[in-house]
């Protein structure tokens, strides 16, 4: 029942993705993250995966994958959200990719859930702007001078101004649990941001819940008591006010840098200071999120990749928290693992042989034409990934011997032929001029053959 619940919420999640990503695909994850190809051997790097483009379909079995992502430019995309994390598999069996997951181990993931950098700037701003009000109000009502008096204005006004107070107050406590009880990591991003503790901030926000407690009647309670009450309330207030102020002063400071400046006497903020404001916090939360996602690596070596393997990349998009929740799994690339380069090579082979020079009056000659000659051949064999493909390299040539097994006396029951092999298409043709070990005179031979398995592999591929 459960299996079908996760696959009922992944379809769910992937088609609300499709939909979304047809009108705007700038949040798509693969956008930000670069493979590039690492020779072991002489260090060279190539670029094989770029701005959700597979630029190669050919990967050395010998060589390092490592799988950047782009900081700077996912801090800027302040809309995105959700956490991010690397996986690939080998003919669909899964392999490491440090440091992100490892077979068998939880799958490590980067980001913020279900919150983007545009939605924590918003919060952070709303939050101390509103701390600046609460500030602005509970000064004003220390300030002002209490006559106790039945005179209803007074009460009035004094109502007004707890009751200003008491809102403030509520309006700030949403914000507070927003990072309070929300994500540990949007909580991290603002104790970070603003340079306070978590200890000071609950501690504060314990001081708010018991002002507002105390403030929670005074619409309905008589005026007597409510002169009774004014006085509690007021020496809470001077006690809450240092810490209001403190915390207000550690904020504008933490946030000078990205053009914070505190409000004046309960004043709206001004709309392109807020934007502006909005988008450097945006984007110090972006950095601060993506600068821990590390280079993945994936090491083909130790991995024990070999020739004709498929190696799939993906990235894994969790769009929320829920544990139970399937991540979008985004393919990035696919690629053939190859022999790249120039390696030792062992090869069946079927030569048509012709001897080269044909005696008239040998006893015993075998006649024929580019008779059949099963063999075998050592090869230095060039493997092609693609990258700077000029014809040479199309033609993936090979050079080594071919030992083969001959026919040109009708006594003999053994005939070896040694020679020189040149082969093409990755040992699939070989050209081939050699002399037969048993001939008495004119052994030299000339011959053109190809590899019966090597000719179905590349079939069977194409397949």
């Amino acid at each position: 029942m459960n299996t079908m619940k996760n696959i009922i919420l992944a379809l769910i999640i992937l088609i609300t993705y499709s939909l979304s990503n047809a009108q705007n695909n700038d949040i798509d994850p693969r956008q930000f993250i670069t493979i590039e190809e690492i020779n072991r051997q002489t260090n060279e790097k190539l670029e094989v995966y770029a701005q959700r483009r597979q630029l190669l379909l050919k990967l050395d079995d010998n060589s390092m994958i490592n799988i950047h992502f782009d900081q700077e430019v996912m801090a800027k995309m302040r809309d995105y959200y959700g956490n991010v994390s690397l996986a690939a598999k080998i003919n669909d069996e899964a392999i490491k990719v440090s440091p992100y997951s490892r077979v068998g181990e939880k799958q490590g993931k980067i980001g913020i859930n279900s919150a983007s950098p545009n939605e924590i700037s918003s919060h952070l701003i709303s939050l101390i702007d509103q701390l600046q009000n609460l500030e602005y109000n509970v000064r004003l009502r220390l300030e002002d001078e209490f006559y106790e008096s039945t005179s209803d204005s007074v009460e009035e006004d004094l109502r007004t101004e707890y009751r200003n107070i008491r809102q403030s107050i509520e309006i700030l406590r949403s914000y507070l649990n927003y990072f309070l009880k929300g994500d540990t990591e949007v909580l991290n991003l603002f104790l970070r941001l603003t340079k306070l503790d978590k200890l000071s901030l609950i501690d504060f926000e314990n001081k708010l819940n018991s002002n507002f407690q105390k403030m929670a009647t005074i619409d309905t309670m008589s005026l007597n008591y409510f002169c009774k009450l004014e006085n509690t309330l007021s020496v809470s207030l001077k006690l809450l006010m240092p810490t209001i102020t403190a915390i207000n002063s550690k904020i504008s400071n933490s946030l000078s840098n990205l053009g914070y400046t505190p409000l004046e006497n309960n004043t709206l903020r001004n709309h392109d200071n807020s934007l502006d404001l909005k988008r450097n916090i945006a984007f110090e939360v972006g950095e601060l999120v993506y600068q821990k996602l590390f280079t993945g690596c994936i090491d083909l070596r130790e991995c024990r990749a070999k020739e004709g393997d498929i190696l799939k990349i993906s990235v894994l998009w969790y769009i929320n928290n829920d544990t139970t929740t399937m991540p979008l799994e985004l393919e990035l690339a696919s690629y053939e693992i190859r022999q790249v380069g120039w390696r030792l090579k062992v090869s069946d082979s079927f030569l048509l042989i012709d001897r080269i020079s044909k005696p008239d009056n040998e006893e015993n000659f075998s006649p024929s034409n580019f008779k059949g000659a099963p063999g075998a051949t050592l090869m230095f064999t060039y493997g092609n990934n693609g990258y700077n493909n000029n014809l040479i390299k199309r033609l993936e040539p090979s050079i080594g011997f071919n030992v083969s097994y001959l026919d040109f006396y009708t006594t003999q029951d053994l005939e070896i032929g040694v020679g020189a092999v040149l082969g093409i298409l990755r040992n699939q043709i070989f050209f081939t001029l050699g002399y037969n070990l048993h001939a008495s005179t004119n052994g030299e031979y000339f011959g053109v053959g190809f590899s019966f398995a090597n000719i179905a592999n590349q079939i069977k591929k194409g397949n």
